[in-house]
C-alpha cells in the first residue's frame, strides 16, 4: 500500500509519476466506496485514505513535475 515515495523513492518518469498518481485516486475513491458502503473496519478504512491522501499530496507537490506538466 505504500508507494514509492513514502519509502524514500521518486517516480522514474512523467508516465511513473502519472501512474502513482492515479493509483492514488483509485485507492482512495475505493476506500470511500467502502466506507459509504458501511464497511466494519472503519478505523482501518479511515487509516487507509489518511495514507493515500498524503502520497497524492506527497507527488502533486514534487518539485521536479511541473518541469513536465501544465497544471
Amino acid at each position: 500500500m505504500i508507494g514509492p515515495h513514502a519509502q524514500g523513492g521518486r517516480p522514474r518518469s512523467t508516465e511513473q509519476w502519472r501512474r502513482e498518481v492515479e493509483r492514488c485516486h483509485r485507492e482512495i475513491a475505493e476506500t470511500e466506496r467502502l466506507l459509504r458502503a458501511g464497511h466494519p473496519d472503519v478505523q482501518g478504512l479511515c487509516l487507509a485514505l489518511s495514507d493515500w491522501s498524503t502520497e497524492l499530496r506527497i507527488l502533486e507537490t514534487l518539485p521536479w513535475k511541473d518541469k513536465f506538466f501544465n497544471f
